[in-house]
């Protein structure tokens, strides 16, 4: 029965159908032609004697009324041998219905992955069909600790949680980096990243997010948050309820800021600091999120309003 990882992972790679087509070219080597037209597709497959087969995720690349590719996204806590012979029909059964090539692409945390990274044949008599899988593991996926990367490719970096997350460098660059998100669309990935990552990782996000004034969406913190919110209505606390939030956005972006900075290796004084930390107007900090990962400097970003 697919778990919270297996459905969150799936979720993830549905809404950014491009995440797996970058893995398949960075991590398999496969040769993709470019196309804005990535469509996610029933992964029903049947065949002709209706032998019931459902994959993960199905994308096709391309014109809909005839897709350059297939590209098939299997998410498996655990992998063996038997699934990737389940892999193979799946791609063989896609082959027929389409004829067009079928990459295959498994998204796994687990540590042996890449034993598996070999090509898989099926023998069915006088026929042979062979698989070359694209495996990302733990060893094809980075661990970005950068909360710029966080910004400029979420969706990659909640699999660095999901594979990395244990190390707290990790789990904090991927919180730093999603203060500096829509609102709308922080507590989707960090919701994505709790429920893919492995017990320790949630436990480093829980500790993090217990520290930290940004709200938070998991279940630890929504329990300790509605706590919160419940005994501030009960003292009439409502609006600075309200407006502790706004500050805490403009101190998460602040820090957003300052640890790109740092990955960066940029020098920041003192001064430039408590400036920065100090920044309440979230115009000015937004333009700041745009501008931190090209500027030359940090006196650059904040005398150059322009930029």
């Amino acid at each position: 029965m697919p778990g919270p990882r297996h459905d969150a992972t799936n979720d993830l790679v549905r809404e950014h159908p491009e995440l797996v087509r970058h893995l398949l070219r960075t991590v398999g080597g496969a040769d993709l032609p470019d196309t804005p037209i990535l469509r996610v597709h029933s992964g029903e497959l049947n065949d002709r004697i209706s032998t019931d087969r459902h994959a993960d995720t199905l994308i096709l690349g391309g014109p809909p009324h005839d897709p350059w590719y297939a590209l098939i996204c299997e998410t498996e806590t655990r992998l063996s041998a038997e699934k990737f012979t389940q892999a193979l029909r799946y791609a063989a059964t896609v082959w027929l219905l389409l004829n067009k090539p079928v990459h295959v692409l498994f998204i796994t945390p687990d540590p042996n992955a890449d034993r598996y990274a070999h090509p898989v044949t099926l023998d069915a008599g006088g026929l042979t069909v062979t698989l070359i899988p694209c495996v990302c593991g733990p060893g094809q996926i980075p661990p970005i600790t950068d909360p710029g990367q966080v910004m400029a490719d979420p969706a990659l970096a909640t699999l660095s949680v999901m594979n990395h997350g244990h190390r707290k460098e990790i789990t904090e660059a991927f919180l730093t980096g999603l203060n500096a998100l829509d609102p709308d669309d922080a507590p989707r990935y960090y919701e994505y990243a709790y429920n893919m990552a492995v017990p320790e990782a949630r436990h480093v996000l829980e500790a993090l997010m217990a520290t930290t004034t940004w709200p938070v969406y998991s279940p630890f913190a929504k329990e300790h948050y509605g706590k919160g919110v419940a005994e501030g209505r009960a003292e009439g606390r409502e609006e600075g309820q309200a407006e502790g939030r706004v500050q805490g956005q403009a101190q998460g972006k602040a820090a957003a800021v300052l640890a790109v900075l740092t990955a960066r290796g940029l020098q920041v004084s003192d001064e430039q600091r408590r400036l920065i930390e100090a920044t309440t107007d979230h115009d000015r900090l937004d333009h700041w999120l745009r501008h931190v990962a090209t500027v030359e400097s940090a006196e650059q970003l904040l005398t150059n309003e322009s930029a």
